[in-house]
């Protein structure tokens, strides 16, 4: 079979999927903070433009994010005047492809294009990654940037010993777009300095008996003139697009972090029927959510894929090969899949929304995943033909299986929840769902839908919403009216995130769910108004 041309077929096959299918997908609620926030720094870049360095430094709030999704789509907004939220759509699609394709050249230099395929595959089918790829504005981005991030650090760990710094500054660059993401993509950086010291250690290891020796004077001044040259690149690339790193790029990038840290804290999460402030959720919320929200099959691949990793890994140090090259891209994978999710435990850092958080380590996990089944199948065929046939056979089967799911829930694949559950059905009152609130469209469109189906006059309707009013009046029909008192509205449109839906009573028109799982539901009110 031909991998390469089979990898590149499915990164394309995401790609049109998502393009042909954007419309049905609504509009999130952290888009418009998003807007909000490339505003404010857009105008920041052009007072600094206009009015030179007395500006510099000057940014004002609402600055904890960096822009590299926020100002281009600023810039479009304001120097094009395209519609926002196309472009928006289209931006997150492009962060979701490229982050699929970094996860193939990462199975790539893991494994080769066999591997490739299967890591984009796996990445394409979570339902909880590509139900986030057309609206979601920071974790898609940040996923996408921080996987070929992963896959600088490999570049360089494969160009060791090479003095050239090529690789060094493509490594850079890459770290620089995924702290321009989202800042805490500095740990790629702190990645690059364990690579290099791991590096020297291994180098001063003895192999024949003698004392510890330092390792060549010229290979160390390489090394940390090649990390010096990729933290450069990395710290000058935010600056371009991060307007709180203009005071001092060390000390307001740790300010953020630590920030970012905590400033959810008082977020309502709802987790296993309770709800909690985020800061206040059992340590093991996080690892619970990924046992929920992936499909149990990847959850057993995964499993199965870090097991033959680690058997990898050992059996180099077994042999007292303390550079093991051959590994190497295979342990750099290891680390960005699992040291972010053992801080996060570690730290108990403020996490809601279930696994949106942790959504930049999917792409390597689905890295494993798929070298668990590559080895698995390596290692069946060895002995039995028919049951490496068997295992292709049902892979194929579980492959279709997911893609009939996502077809199921769309555009709402993001709500799917696993068997151990109970499937999205179960998760009612158990775990968010529907926390995005995109499904206010919807509830818009079958509205007008049902209303000239009842022959009732196109006239302006006062509605009644859960969720933020600022989505709702975006997408509100012309000539209709938000309103926030029931006794006033004509129709209430309630999420069934945080039991919304039952806040008022009124007569269900519209339920629109997926998989058992309502998602929204349209009530008629008795209105004072003269509207029915």
């Amino acid at each position: 079979m031909n991998w390469k041309l089979a990898t590149v077929i499915t990164w394309l096959g995401m790609a049109a999927a998502l393009l042909l299918t954007m419309g049905d997908y609504g509009m999130s609620w952290d888009e418009m903070t998003r807007w909000d926030s490339g505003d404010l720094k857009l105008q920041y870049f052009e007072r600094l433009v206009g009015e030179g360095g007395s500006v510099w430094g000057s940014a004002g709030a609402n600055d904890v994010y960096p822009g590299l999704f926020d100002l281009p789509l600023a810039a479009y907004a304001k120097y094009v005047g395209g519609d926002r939220v196309l472009a928006g759509h289209l931006y997150t699609i492009f962060f979701a492809v490229l982050a699929v394709c970094g996860a193939g050249l990462i199975g790539r230099e893991v494994g080769g294009w066999r591997l490739a395929f299967w890591s984009s595959l796996f990445l394409a089918l979570l339902p909880r990654f590509y139900g986030h790829a057309v609206f979601n504005p920071k974790d898609i981005p940040f996923a996408a940037t921080y996987t070929w991030a992963l896959w600088g650090v490999i570049q360089v760990a494969r160009g060791m010993p090479d003095g050239k710094f090529r690789r060094w500054v493509g490594a850079g660059l890459l770290a620089g777009l995924a702290m321009s993401t989202r800042l805490p993509g500095m740990i790629v950086l702190a990645y690059l300095f364990g690579l290099l010291a791991y590096r020297f250690v291994s180098q001063s290891i003895p192999t024949d008996g003698r004392r510890w020796r330092p390792p060549p004077r010229s290979e160390l001044l390489d090394g940390i003139g090649g990390y010096v040259v990729a933290s450069v690149c990395a710290l000058v690339l935010l600056l371009f697009v991060f307007p709180g790193s203009h005071v001092n790029p060390f000390a307001s990038s740790a300010k953020v972090v630590s920030k970012l840290h905590d400033f959810s804290q008082s977020i309502p999460v709802l987790f296993r029927g309770q709800v909690y402030d985020a800061g206040t959720t059992p340590w093991y919320y996080l690892p619970w959510m990924l046992l929920m929200v992936t499909p149990v099959w990847q959850l057993l691949l995964l499993l199965v894929g870090v097991g033959f990793a680690l058997r990898s890994i050992v059996a180099q140090y077994l042999r007292k090969v303390w550079w093991p090259a051959d590994v190497l891209p295979l342990g750099v994978t290891c680390l960005g899949f699992a040291f972010p999710l053992l801080y996060i435990l570690v730290t108990q850092p403020a996490i809601h929304n279930g696994v949106r958080h942790a959504m930049f380590v999917l792409p390597a996990g689905a890295v494993l995943m798929g070298y668990g089944l590559t080895q698995f199948m390596d290692w069946i065929g060895k002995t039995r033909r028919l049951g490496l046939i068997a295992g292709y056979v049902l892979v194929s089967g579980l492959v279709a299986t997911n893609v009939f799911t996502l077809i199921q829930l769309h555009p709402y694949q993001y709500v799917y929840f696993n068997r151990l559950v109970g499937g999205p059905s179960a998760a009612l009152g158990w775990y968010e769902t529907e926390y995005w609130f995109t499904s206010m469209a919807d509830g818009f469109r079958e509205l007008e839908a049902w209303r000239r189906e009842q022959g009732l006059p196109d006239e302006p309707v006062k509605v009644m919403v859960t969720g933020p009013l600022e989505i709702a009046e975006y997408q509100l029909p012309d000539g209709w009216v938000l309103t926030q008192s029931a006794r006033d509205a004509n129709y209430f449109l309630g999420n069934t995130q945080f039991a919304g839906h039952l806040l008022v009573e009124g007569e269900e028109i519209v339920v629109i769910g997926r998989m058992g799982l309502p998602i929204l539901v349209v009530k008629k009110l008795p209105s004072l108004g003269p509207t029915n």
